[in-house]
């Protein structure tokens, strides 16, 4: 079996809970698919992704649930879901099973209950997060918002993707309420990190003023 190369997340999960990331080494891919490309819609030898997926399915309790990522809001329960629902983002609650998402400069972000009953990962691009892709994940949750945990994946870094202030300003113009200043970004984090936990920071606290 092809060794893959994985990064784990470092987070203090219940240990029935278990998730990790690829990277492109591993698989049968050619030239620019090179080598654990995964995805059968960017133009890869679909013999090669196929076998990319039986490699990465031997890490695996079960295959992994797809979704068709359009970069919406739309979470779904990956046992009702195939490869050609439009989501970004899969809920379960059923034992070994694995919910998948596929990124490039987007960010894979992961969910669980301190219980471990319940585990979500979304698919988390500006345009899914000015969307509200992952307030749609945290609702689809019933444990109280301090129940939740959250592990934001690997991604493109602001060396290589900075985001212009037009587009943080539409985050800022969906509540004025975020303490974002674009400079402070610019100087101390990604920019898609941070809104990343404003918006989920947002999410648990309106969810809070509800439980009371």
């Amino acid at each position: 079996m092809n060794a893959l190369d994985l990064i784990h997340p470092e987070w203090a999960v219940h240990k029935t809970v278990h998730a990790f990331f690829t990277t492109r080494h591993g698989g049968v891919s050619m030239e620019k698919f090179s080598a654990l490309n995964l995805s059968h819609a960017v133009g890869d030898d679909q013999e090669h992704v196929a076998q990319n997926r039986q490699i990465l399915n031997g890490y695996l309790p079960s295959p992994p649930h797809w979704v068709t990522q359009v970069h919406s809001n739309t979470a779904v329960t990956a046992e009702t879901s195939n490869e050609t629902t439009k989501a970004d983002a899969l809920y379960t609650r059923k034992q070994r099973t694995v919910c998948g998402i596929m990124t490039a400069d987007c960010l894979a972000v992961l969910f669980t209950n301190r219980s471990g009953d319940q585990v979500a990962v979304a698919h988390a691009g500006w345009r899914g997060l000015a969307e509200g892709v992952l307030r749609q994940t945290v609702s689809k949750f019933t444990s109280i918002p301090s129940d939740l945990l959250v592990q934001l994946g690997p991604a493109i870094s602001q060396k290589h993707y900075e985001v212009r202030e037009d587009l943080l300003q539409r985050f800022v113009d969906l509540d004025n309420t975020y303490p974002v200043s674009y400079n402070h970004l610019r100087a101390h984090a990604t920019v898609l990190d941070t809104v990343c936990r404003l918006l989920l920071e947002k999410k648990t606290k309106k969810q809070k003023k509800k439980k009371k």
